[in-house]
């Protein structure tokens, strides 16, 4: 009877035991999301004997998605450019206007309290050129 009994306390508590680890959560925090809108100026300059030395401004605007988990992160961007560019010969004059995609991909490392240094490659292409003489 004292094996039984003793048998009994010793699986019920491995029983029990097992299902109080059943109830500790094994999910993680989930990474932080960030989504929005970007809008700004650039200024570019084509260098060469035919053009206009000189900086033009377009515009840029898009759209991002960030997720981070503890120090890293991953962030992925959409952005359209637009630009122009003045031509000078000794014969004709004429100005070209360009629309760029760029999706940038960053990867993020955390390095302080809101202070990121992100690094990644760039897919840039350009949508369309007009040109006038």
């Amino acid at each position: 009877m004292k094996h039984t009994l003793l048998s009994s306390f010793l699986a019920f508590n491995v029983f029990s035991g097992s299902l109080y680890a059943q109830k500790i959560p094994v999910v993680g925090k989930l990474p932080n999301v960030d989504v929005g809108l970007k809008i700004g100026a650039n200024f570019e300059q084509l260098n060469g004997s035919t053009w206009e030395q000189s900086y033009k401004p377009g515009i840029s605007g898009g759209a991002f998605i960030s997720a981070d988990k503890g120090k890293i992160g991953l962030q992925l961007e959409a952005l359209v450019n637009s630009s122009q560019y003045k031509f000078k010969d000794s014969l004709q004059k004429g100005i070209f206007r360009a629309i760029y995609l760029q999706i940038p991909l960053l990867f993020q490392y955390k390095i302080v309290n809101r202070l990121w240094v992100q690094a990644g490659p760039q897919f840039s292409s350009i949508l369309s050129v007009k040109g006038r003489f």
